[in-house]
């Protein structure tokens, strides 16, 4: 018997042979299963806020994500901390601001898709 953590696409062929001792016969099944190995990551864009821009209060943060094996979770981060975490479109978050200091800060958004690939988009945006 062999195994392997990792295949290639394709179409797979599977034998089964049962044998049963004290009657001498066997049976034997056949299967075919097609693998499909996703390598590709999702398609990520952050869609608000813009880039630079100058925000205060909640602010409403989008992404879109499209993966052609689905998208498991989209995250959101503000500098590197992950405020939340979204299953299903469209991909939002809401991040208070008030409970930043002012200036810069970091928004990056991470899609998974079903294959555990990731993709990830940052933004900086200045809090007012």
């Amino acid at each position: 018997m062999s195994s392997s953590t990792a295949v290639a696409t394709g179409t797979y062929s599977f034998d089964a042979t049962a044998a049963e001792a004290s009657a001498g016969g066997s049976t034997t099944a056949h299967a075919s299963e097609t693998v499909y190995v996703d390598t590709t990551p999702p398609a990520l864009t952050i869609t608000s806020p813009a880039a630079n821009a100058t925000v205060s209060g909640r602010v409403a943060i989008g992404a879109t994500a499209t993966d052609a094996m689905g998208v498991k979770s989209v995250e959101f981060y503000v500098d590197n901390v992950l405020i939340a975490r979204d299953t299903g479109t469209p991909y939002t978050a809401s991040w208070n601001t008030h409970k930043s200091s002012s200036g810069p800060h970091a928004i990056m958004v991470k899609a998974t898709d079903n294959g555990g690939n990731v993709t990830s988009q940052s933004i900086t945006v200045t809090v007012k």
